[in-house]
C-alpha cells in the first residue's frame, strides 16, 4: 500500500467517486479541486493495487472528509491515519463522525488505535429548509467586528450547555476560548450574511451563524440566547431564522448538531421541525 498526496487524473477521479463516501461529499470535494479552493497537496489517499482505498482531506487546522473503502486492512488503515495527523500543522486535531457514515466501526476503532479519544458525543438533526414567521428581528452583524462577536460569545459561554465550548474555558479562560472560537467560525464562514443576531424591542436576544458545508447542504456552526432571555422560545426562532437564510441563498438540507445533554437544545431543533438523524461523536487527537 502506497501513502501520497493526488496527482493524476485517475486518483482524481477515484478520489472523487468513492463507494465509502456520501454523494454531497464526493461532489463538495469536486467543486473544491475545480474552484482551486484545496490544493491536490492537501489530499491524501492511500492505493492498493492502483485503487484508493482512503482519504483524507488534511488542512493547516484539521482532517476532514476522511473515509475507508471496504478493502482497506485495519492495520493500513492505523498507518493511513498517522501519516494524515502528520501533515496537519496544528498539534490538536478535531474530528466529527457520524455513525450513518458507510464503515463507522471500523473508522472509529481505527481512530481510537492511531491516538484519538472520544471528546463529546452528540445527536445531529436534518431540516429541509422553508421560509418561516417569527416574532425576532433578524439582521446581518459584520463578522468584522471581533469584540462584538467575542463578548456576545461570553455572554452566552458563561452559562451553557455546551461540553466543546466547557473545554476551551476550562483551559484557556472564557476570553481567550471566545476569541478561539472566533477566529475558527470566520475561516469556516467568512460570509457576513450569514452571522445573523436577532432583536426583540430594540434588544439583542441572541444570534445564529450558518456556514456551508457541500454545494447544496449548510450547517448550523453556532447558535446562542442571552441568558436573560431563555425560557422564552428564542433559540427555535433562531433556528426558523436560519431556515430563512438557507432557502435564500439556496440550500436545500440544513444540519445542527447538539450535546446529547443538552435537552434544551434538542427541543428547540424538534420546535422548529428538524429531524433526528443519527449520533456523532467528536474525537480529539493531540499530540501533547
Amino acid at each position: 500500500m502506497r501513502i501520497k498526496h493526488i496527482e493524476t487524473k485517475q486518483e482524481i477521479e477515484q478520489v472523487t467517486h468513492m463507494k465509502a463516501s456520501s454523494d454531497d461529499q464526493n461532489q463538495f470535494l469536486v467543486e473544491q479541486l475545480e474552484n482551486h479552493t484545496i490544493d491536490l497537496n492537501q489530499v491524501m489517499i492511500a492505493v492498493l493495487h492502483n485503487k484508493v482505498v482512503a482519504r483524507a482531506l488534511c488542512m493547516k487546522h484539521g482532517m476532514y472528509l476522511l473515509t475507508f473503502e471496504d478493502e482497506i486492512q485495519y492495520d493500513d488503515a492505523i498507518y493511513f491515519l498517522q501519516a494524515c495527523i502528520s501533515k496537519v500543522e496544528q498539534k490538536e486535531i478535531e474530528l466529527h463522525l457520524y455513525s450513518d457514515k458507510q464503515n463507522y466501526q471500523f473508522t472509529f476503532d481505527a481512530l481510537i488505535s492511531a491516538g484519538f479519544n472520544v471528546q463529546q458525543e452528540k445527536y445531529s438533526y436534518t431540516l429541509h429548509p422553508t421560509i418561516n414567521s417569527h416574532t425576532l428581528l433578524a439582521y446581518p452583524c459584520s463578522n468584522h467586528n471581533k469584540q462584538t462577536w467575542v463578548d456576545m460569545f461570553i455572554r452566552v459561554g458563561s452559562n451553557h450547555l455546551d461540553a466543546s465550548m466547557q473545554r476551551d474555558m476550562d483551559r484557556y479562560g472564557i476570553k481567550r476560548a471566545s476569541e478561539i472560537l472566533y477566529e475558527v467560525l470566520l475561516v469556516n464562514q467568512p460570509d457576513e450574511a450569514a452571522w445573523l443576531c436577532a432583536q426583540v424591542d430594540g434588544h439583542c436576544v441572541g444570534f445564529v451563524i450558518v456556514s456551508q458545508l457541500t454545494r447544496t447542504q449548510a450547517g448550523i456552526s453556532y447558535i446562542g440566547v442571552f441568558p436573560e432571555y431563555r425560557g422564552k422560545h428564542y433559540a427555535t426562532m433562531l433556528l426558523l431564522i436560519a431556515s430563512n437564510y438557507c432557502v435564500e441563498h439556496g440550500y436545500d438540507l440544513l444540519i445542527a448538531d447538539t450535546d446529547i445533554h443538552n435537552i434544551p437544545m434538542q427541543h428547540a431543533l424538534k420546535y422548529a421541525n428538524f429531524t433526528y438523524s443519527c449520533k456523532e461523536v467528536v474525537l480529539v487527537y493531540n499530540e501533547d
